[in-house]
């Protein structure tokens, strides 16, 4: 569980105590924002503007405060692929893929992940985003992990390593669930480019 920076209901930053600050670290009273002559009265275009300034910071601070865990890097790594490899089908096309269609050996997977880990850690270092202590492990240890920890609670496994040391999945739509954790970040065209590299020195 991880807690974000706290702000109150116009989106600006408040203290320990509550105490609201605009941008410039200038302490503000917010109600004199709903006031009109002196009495706090409705607005409904002046709120209206209130709740879009809410809603940015809300987004802003999700995509800053998110904690990503391995289990959201592996996932996120193995659905990007499998929309590379099947890029000529939509989405419901894929959640209609017979799973042994869906392969990625495991020493590939792992680079794939070393690449998004990479670009994970700049983000981190610009304050754009929080990262688990395993991401930071050698990334064999990170992998074992994520895909471990994907699996607890489904029968059906989002990820699993079949004997073969083929990455694949038992559940196409929790895949994609977790996946969707790590949307926003521009992170999907790394794991492109490393997939069009890896293709070019196979073929």
């Amino acid at each position: 569980m991880s807690f974000g920076k706290p702000f109150d209901a116009l989106g600006n930053f408040v203290d320990f105590e509550g105490n609201s600050y605009d941008e410039h670290n200038r302490p503000i009273d917010i109600s004199d924002y709903f006031r009109s002559a002196g009495d706090i009265s409705k607005n409904l275009q002046r709120e209206g503007v209130y709740t879009k300034l809410l809603s940015d910071r809300i987004v802003e601070r999700f995509r800053k405060d998110n904690m990503v865990l391995s289990s959201h890097l592996v996932a996120f790594t193995a659905f990007e692929v499998l929309l590379k490899e099947q890029s000529h089908l939509d989405l419901f096309g894929l959640m209609k893929l017979p799973f042994e269609d869906f392969c990625i050996p495991i020493s590939d997977f792992e680079t794939f992940c070393s690449k998004i880990r990479s670009c994970l850690l700049d983000l981190e270092a610009r304050g754009e985003v929080r990262i688990s202590d395993p991401i930071k492990w050698d990334i064999k240890a990170l992998v074992e992990d994520g895909i471990s920890k994907l699996g607890i609670y489904h029968a059906k496994k989002p990820l699993k390593v079949t004997k073969e040391g083929c990455v694949t999945t038992e559940n196409f739509k929790l895949l994609y669930y977790y996946h969707n954790r790590m949307i926003g970040y521009g992170l999907e065209k790394e794991v492109h480019k490393s997939l069009s590299k890896l293709t070019a020195i196979h073929s």
